[in-house]
């Protein structure tokens, strides 16, 4: 079977965190504002603020603009990320969404909205329940199900949902909070 090649522009290879800058910072500023929930403040919860059950949540779009930058990042040019007409011989609406791209979301959870300034990431498991497409508006939440006092780490349980209230995905965070 020939292997299929997409060109969307972007050598992963000749890829730099400043061409990356670069490229972000070509993206209209109409499109990153109004696709991507942007949070000014950071939750600062610590270890005393912390209860099982503590919950936050996000919302946020998926664009075709946060899949290149995905690629450029991973190189990851499965056709059914990156040919749509390839996806929909397969079943699928269009182009999957890369599962690590809504699972890097929980990297946000915790570090911005729930416990926020104050963690560091220990672990995150995840399972990818449906396949997200781009358009997809999802929701982010997670909730503190354990609180380890002894080694200052908290259990999230985090889920990501799709407009229709269908979950996509599925995580357990285990995260590091400041006393």
């Amino acid at each position: 079977m020939p292997r299929l090649r997409v060109d969307v522009g972007i050598d992963p290879y000749k890829c730099t965190v400043a061409k990356l800058r670069e490229d972000m910072e070509s993206v209209p500023r109409s499109v990153a504002q109004s696709k991507i929930q942007r949070r000014k403040h950071v939750n600062s919860y610590t270890m005393s603020d912390i209860t099982v059950g503590l919950t936050e949540s996000f919302e946020t779009e998926i664009t075709s603009e946060m899949m290149d930058m995905f690629y450029a990042i991973t190189a990851d040019n499965s056709p059914i990320h990156m040919d749509a007409q390839y996806a929909k011989q397969r079943g699928y609406e269009g182009r999957v969404v890369y599962g690590m791209l809504p699972a890097s979301l929980f990297s946000t959870l915790a570090g911005v909205y729930l416990p926020g300034e104050h963690c560091l990431l220990h672990s995150v498991e995840c399972k990818f329940v449906k396949p997200v497409f781009i358009g997809d508006k999802l929701t982010v939440t997670g909730t503190v199900s354990e609180i380890n006092d002894t080694f200052n780490e908290i259990t999230i349980k985090a889920v990501i949902t799709n407009a229709d209230g269908k979950k996509v995905t599925r995580g357990v965070i285990k995260a590091g909070v400041a006393k």
